[in-house]
């Protein structure tokens, strides 16, 4: 494999989340759209327009700053997110996505009481850079290791509900 180095700021932009007031003046509901709206901590509520269509890497700027998530529909993020564009095309946002969750981002924090992302330390990470060709097979196969692990946390699930129903039924007579 013929790597070759590049720092994180030289292969993204960082793009500022922006509160939603969905037009018309004052808050929207946020769980009345159909586009999702992203904090630090995840998926907060659906809106009705979006800030970006296209993929990009969602990392937190302040709060859960280690929950960086990747994002391949119209989507609206708020201000406790950056959400990104790649800067060249010999980068492939899914492999990225992967690097940067094998990162710590906690050595990337600022701030007190609530973590803070310090973009200067991150952008100047160094990340080795297959061809463009491996960086889509590698992120290919970490999404779907990724499916598998959603399928079997909602298998679970479903088995606990079950056997919790199954136990309430037993162990009432």
């Amino acid at each position: 494999m013929n790597a070759e180095e590049a720092s994180i700021g030289d292969l993204l932009h960082f793009n500022n989340g922006r509160g939603y007031q969905g037009g018309g003046g004052g808050t929207v509901p946020m769980f009345s759209g159909k586009y999702p709206l992203y904090g630090s901590g995840g998926k907060i509520g659906t809106v009705n327009s979006f800030i970006y269509d296209k993929e990009s890497i969602l990392v937190p700027n302040r709060g859960t700053i280690t929950n960086v998530m990747y994002q391949t529909e119209p989507f609206w993020a708020i201000s406790t997110l950056f959400w990104t564009t790649a800067k060249t095309s010999s980068v492939d946002l899914r492999y990225l996505y992967y690097k940067l969750q094998s990162l710590d981002f906690n050595e990337f924090t600022q701030g007190g009481t609530v973590p803070s992302l310090d973009l200067g330390k991150l952008q100047k990470v160094k990340v080795k850079l297959p061809p463009l060709g491996e960086q889509k097979q590698i992120g290919l196969f970490f999404s779907l290791i990724d499916e598998k692990i959603s399928l079997i946390k909602k298998e679970k699930a479903r088995s606990l509900e079950y056997s919790r129903g199954l136990s309430s039924m037993l162990f009432t007579r």
